[in-house]
């Protein structure tokens, strides 16, 4: 018997094709339905996650910025060859029984992403990069001369001209703790989640702050603007946007605290943001 379709069976039908047709297109691609997955397993063309956390063991009612060295961090101004500095641990070289690589990552002269592998060399600066960094936003231990073992000291990676610390890696742990980003060139970063710690009784101040127009290093110059704050702060705050903020290429981004009261304490905080390419 033949069959009759209506012009609405025919229409349903049609969608049903086009659905099916686009699921296996999407099954194809490697998606799945969770963005922030996809865009964390590489799937999504043009998107990547940045993830970046911070600790400032010794926080006063001074403001500091919040990374393992303390104190006001100095953004630099051009761009320069770093060294690395074992703190003065001979374990931490070349051949020693803690950690003899360590990875860089950062910002060129044209803001653009760049990473080096340096060998240290135990209690003497090690010898120049071959990159010059505008910023450096991490480092990590990749190499140990111990199974399971990681930086016996401090690791400070500075500035060959001005001398600057800009990223510590903290004895044992490997890997450096700064709440400090900036978006690289062709780039914009949606900030996600923000995540804030006082890590005692304490209470505390949070601000978190960005700088457009990291590149202008004459007058005048883009002044630095609150993002968010959160005062008398105590333990735990946590906040999931749901309308991303936005930041342009050449944006910093960090967060610094405070103490309310005498005691030190410390603090931490991290943050997610989304990169999506211009």
């Amino acid at each position: 018997m033949e069959e009759h379709l209506t012009g609405g069976m025919k229409r349903n039908s049609l969608l049903l094709c086009l659905a099916a047709v686009a699921a296996m297109a999407f099954s194809q691609s490697g998606r799945t339905d969770d963005f922030t997955l996809d865009v964390s397993r590489g799937v999504i063309d043009g998107h990547s996650g940045v993830r970046k956390f911070g600790r400032n063991e010794a926080v006063s009612r001074v403001e500091e910025d919040i990374w393992s060295a303390g104190g006001i961090y100095v953004f630099p101004t051009a761009a320069e060859a770093v060294r690395v500095r074992a703190g003065g641990e001979t374990a931490d070289s070349a051949g020693g029984s803690g950690a003899r690589a360590v990875m860089i990552e950062g910002l060129d002269q044209n803001w653009t992403e760049v990473s080096e592998a340096v060998t240290l060399a135990g209690s003497r600066a090690g010898a120049p990069t071959q990159t010059k960094f505008i910023r450096v936003f991490r480092a990590y231990v990749t190499d140990v001369g111990t199974y399971g073992g990681n930086n016996i000291g401090n690791i400070d990676i500075e500035s060959t001209t001005s001398l600057n610390t800009l990223c510590r890696i903290a004895a044992g742990v490997g890997q450096s703790q700064m709440a400090i980003y900036t978006i690289p060139a062709g780039k914009t970063g949606y900030l996600k989640r923000l995540h804030l710690v006082t890590e005692s009784s304490a209470n505390g101040n949070f601000r978190i702050l960005q700088r457009k127009n990291a590149d202008d290093v004459a007058a005048p110059f883009s002044g630095k603007r609150l993002v968010f704050a959160t005062d008398n702060l105590n333990r735990l705050f946590q906040v999931e946007y749901k309308h991303y903020i936005p930041f342009p290429a050449k944006t910093d981004i960090w967060v610094s605290g405070s103490v309310i009261g005498g005691n030190k304490t410390s603090m931490a905080a991290s943050f997610d943001l989304i990169l999506v390419d211009n």
